[in-house]
């Protein structure tokens, strides 16, 4: 008899622990539906959703603390960022985008000079490395802000940690906090703060 309680125990404690990892429990990840949109014409929202995928496959490079994998997404989120200069500098003007062109431009330049400091960077344990990470991504929700991208499923996320407790930003397409400031050692330290969705 006392092994039959044992037995059920053991059933229900099983069945509970399957049940506990049901796909509520999974990423919870910002479905986007259609195109991204904005005050941009469709060749910069296209190029846009190139450069916003570079970057997360970036932030992911920091998460894992990879300094191959930084310096390879690094590459392909400048081929991109000059790509989306290219589209921007032949924006088809929407309502009053023109007003903002010049007040825009000024993110655009500042994310390309921190993407290229970022890369001539030497550094494999990626310390260094995350300070003009910081700032592509300061830079870069302020420009998807003033451009008031939609459809895009964007979170700012904050680790008030970061770089001896002054703070740090960075985006994400899932609202999970991966924090790429300190990777596995506190894979999970930060808030989200804003979205863009």
């Amino acid at each position: 008899m006392h092994n039959y309680k044992l037995i059920i125990l053991i059933l229900i404690v099983s069945l509970y622990s399957c049940n506990s990892n049901t796909p509520s429990s999974a990423p919870k990840v910002n479905i986007v539906q259609g195109p991204i949109q904005s005050k941009m014409d469709d060749k910069c929202n296209t190029s846009l959703s190139r450069m916003l995928k570079d970057y997360f496959e970036l932030k992911e490079a920091f998460v894992a603390t990879s300094a191959q994998r930084v310096d390879s997404a690094t590459r392909n989120f400048i081929i991109s960022t000059d790509s989306f200069k290219t589209a921007f500098s032949n924006l088809k003007f929407k309502d009053d985008t023109v007003n903002y062109i010049a007040k825009w431009s000024i993110y655009i330049d500042s994310i390309s000079f921190y993407s290229n400091q970022l890369l001539t960077i030497k550094d494999t344990t990626c310390e260094l490395k995350r300070v003009p990470f910081s700032n592509i991504s300061d830079q870069f929700f302020t420009f998807l802000k003033l451009a008031q991208i939609k459809n895009a499923g964007i979170y700012q996320q904050h680790c008030p940690m970061a770089f001896d407790n002054k703070g740090a930003n960075w985006l994400s397409n899932e609202s999970e906090i991966k924090n790429p400031y300190f990777g596995k050692k506190m894979l999970e330290c930060g808030d989200l703060t804003d979205s863009l969705k």
